[in-house]
């Protein structure tokens, strides 16, 4: 899996697995989930992007992934990958879940 920004064309260039973009329809699910979800903060750009990625990885059942994390200013910062913990102040606690089904490969 790869996770880069910036996006040349396409903002699903970003997203991929197996060389292949993130689909449209998981985009606007995942967004849909996201709006449906209840949490009442303000996640960056960034940190929504990455939590998409991450859903979508999850449902592909990845090996590996290659992330970009971003230039470490600090809007861009990278995070614990644990979701427990929130050592960072700009990333958002963990409110909503999100489960991903199996994918028959």
């Amino acid at each position: 899996a790869l996770y880069t920004s910036p996006h040349l064309v396409d903002f699903r260039e970003r997203i991929r697995v197996d060389g292949r973009m993130i689909p449209k329809e998981r985009v606007v699910d995942f967004t849909r989930r996201w709006r449906e979800c209840g949490y009442d903060g303000h996640p960056s750009f960034f940190e929504l992007t990455m939590m998409m990625a991450f859903d979508w990885f999850a449902a592909e059942h990845v090996d590996y992934a290659v992330i970009e994390v971003g230039m470490g200013d600090a809007s861009t910062r990278p995070t614990s990958s644990n979701p427990n913990s929130h050592s960072s102040p700009t990333s958002p606690p963990t409110t909503c879940s999100f489960s991903a089904t199996r994918s028959k490969r």
